[in-house]
C-alpha cells in the first residue's frame, strides 16, 4: 500500500457551496483517512494540514508489524482550479520475529491538483492529482528514486447526505531486493468510497481500493471503513481501519488522524 495521505470521503459536506472550493465558511475535507482523494480542492488562500498515523500487521512471509507515526499532507490552495501539494511518509518502524527490524524516516512527495467541473445532474465533480516521490528518508525504508503517480478524482452526489468518491490512476513503485538491486513496477490503482453523513458533526464511510501491476504480479484488494468526527468547521478527527481481501494485500490497518486549515492567508 503506497503512504500517501490520502481519502478524503467528505465531499458531500461541501455540496451547499458550489462549486465546493467556493467558500471558506464550509467544513473541512480531507484526502484521509482513506486512500480516495477529494476531487474538491482547499479554497484559493487556503493552507490545509492532515497529520495521521498508522498501525500495520503482515501475516504475509515474515509477520511484520509496522508503524507510521507523523505522516503528514500540506495542501494549499492557490486558484478556484489548483491545489499545490507536499506530503511525508513520516516515521516508519516495521518490527519482524526475525528481529531484523528497519526504521527511519520515509520519504515524500510533491504535486498538484486540478479542478475540472463540479457535480452537475448525473455528472459527477472531477478533478485530477498528480505528483511525484522525493527521495529523501532513511536508507533503510527511502525509494530512492523519484517515483511518479497521477489519478483521476471523481464524487458523485446521490443525496443531500449520501454521496460516492472513486478515483482511478497509475503509480509506481520503487523497492530494493535482497541483493541490493533496486526494481521499479507500475500499477494501475482504483478507490470506490461511499460516504453517508449522520449528522453536521459525524460522516462513516466504507472504502474499496486496490492496485493491478502492469507487470505480471499479484493484484491487492482492500476493505476499509471508519467515521470522521467534524469538531468544527476548521478541525477534523478521524479513525478507521482495514482488512486484506486477498493474499497479495495487507493483512490489517488501522488509522487515526487530525485536520485543520487557515483560512485568507492571501
Amino acid at each position: 500500500m503506497r503512504v500517501t495521505l490520502t481519502g478524503s470521503f467528505l465531499a458531500v459536506l461541501l455540496l451547499t457551496a458550489p462549486p465546493s472550493w467556493a467558500a471558506d465558511t464550509s467544513p473541512i475535507v480531507t484526502d484521509r483517512p482513506g486512500q480516495s482523494d477529494a476531487s474538491s480542492l482547499v479554497a484559493p488562500g487556503t493552507l490545509q494540514f492532515e497529520l495521521g498515523y498508522t498501525l500495520t500487521h503482515d501475516d504475509n512471509n515474515s509477520h511484520t508489524l509496522s508503524h507510521a507515526p507523523a505522516q503528514a499532507l500540506w495542501r494549499l490552495g492557490w486558484t478556484e482550479w489548483l491545489e499545490f501539494r507536499f506530503a511525508l511518509d513520516g516515521y516508519a518502524h516495521q518490527e519482524t520475529p526475525s528481529g531484523a527490524d528497519n526504521a527511519g524516516f520515509g520519504d515524500g512527495n510533491i504535486g498538484t491538483k486540478f479542478y475540472f467541473w463540479g457535480p452537475r445532474g448525473m455528472r459527477p465533480e472531477f478533478a485530477l492529482d498528480w505528483g511525484v516521490s522525493l527521495p529523501f528518508g532513511d536508507d533503510e525504508v527511502s525509494r530512492n528514486r523519484y517515483d511518479p503517480f497521477v489519478r483521476l478524482l471523481f464524487t458523485s452526489v446521490v443525496t443531500d447526505r449520501f454521496s460516492i468518491t472513486y478515483n482511478l490512476g497509475t503509480e509506481w513503485d520503487t523497492t530494493t531486493l535482497p541483493s541490493g538491486a533496486r526494481e521499479t513496477l507500475g500499477a494501475y490503482t482504483y478507490t470506490f468510497s461511499p460516504t453517508y453523513v449522520l449528522t453536521p458533526q459525524w460522516s462513516v464511510f466504507a472504502e474499496v481500493f486496490g492496485s493491478i501491476p502492469m507487470d505480471p504480479a499479484d493484484d491487492a484488494h482492500t476493505f476499509n471503513g471508519g467515521v470522521l468526527w467534524l469538531i468544527t468547521p476548521d478541525w477534523q478527527f478521524d479513525l478507521s481501519a482495514g482488512v486484506g481481501l486477498n493474499d497479495a494485500a495487507t493483512d490489517l490497518f488501522i488509522a487515526a488522524g487530525l485536520s485543520t486549515r487557515w483560512a485568507n492567508l492571501f
